[in-house]
């Protein structure tokens, strides 16, 4: 990928700093999208972004209704569902406010604010007013890049905003992790998983696989995935 920084900085009896950039993927089609993060999580330059960001991909021009980024962070991956047209709408929520603001900023950064809510919530899952909320009650598509505990923690939560056949991308931990993961979402009613797995130090996308077996070998233990599943409620055993 390629970055291409700006920066704007003023003195007075304080000092502040600013930069915004612009990245693209190679497997993005050289789609561009603008990030000022702030302090907030999201830069494209974790394995797991990048992998998240290739699964969005996969779904270009979808043209799902809505997608719900839990733990949004700088909005990166629900800006670029936007900009890839998988989804008309997206809503991101963070237990952060500064994460709340950066999100919006970045969201009229790349045009797409009047697609883009964000809402701060709690720990607990329990939620607070902020400057824009989303209307929806469930969503097509649902991504989580954030770690273990707190994902288990969301699983009847995030099903609670699915509907059949909602897709899901949780990522933020590795392969060793992955089983323990997979079993709190199943319990919750997703189905059909998949792996995506790349090594931590693969920068340039050239080692990303995908199965539908999450591997337990201990060569395999501590690189990183993505697991992509669906909401399938009927069927949950």
């Amino acid at each position: 990928f390629s970055f291409s920084f700006s920066f704007s900085f003023s003195f007075s009896f304080s000092f502040s700093f600013s930069f915004s950039f612009s990245f693209s993927f190679s497997f993005l089609a050289a789609t561009d999208v603008i990030l000022n993060p702030g302090i907030a999580f999201g830069t494209g330059d974790h394995p797991t972004t990048r992998m998240c960001l290739q699964y969005l991909n996969t779904l270009r021009d979808a043209n799902l209704a809505s997608l719900l980024d839990y733990g949004t962070g700088s909005g990166l991956l629900a800006i670029a569902a936007l900009v890839l047209n998988v989804a008309d709408t997206a809503h991101g929520t963070d237990i952060e406010p500064l994460s709340i603001k950066a999100s919006l900023h970045n969201a009229t950064l790349n045009h797409v604010a009047h697609r883009f809510t964000a809402q701060l919530v709690s720990e607990d899952v329990s939620t607070t007013s902020t400057t824009s909320t989303s209307t929806t009650s469930t969503y097509d598509i649902i991504t989580a890049n954030i770690l273990q505990g707190p994902l288990k923690s969301l699983a009847p939560h995030l099903a609670s905003k699915s509907h059949p056949g909602t897709l899901l991308a949780l990522s933020g931990i590795t392969n060793g992790q992955a089983a323990d993961v997979q079993a709190a979402y199943e319990s919750a009613g997703f189905k059909q998983w998949n792996v995506i797995r790349e090594e931590d130090d693969d920068e340039d996308n050239e080692n990303i696989e995908t199965d539908s077996i999450i591997e337990t070998d201990a060569s395999t233990t501590n690189a990183w995935v993505v697991l992509t599943a669906s909401y399938n409620p009927t069927n949950n055993k």
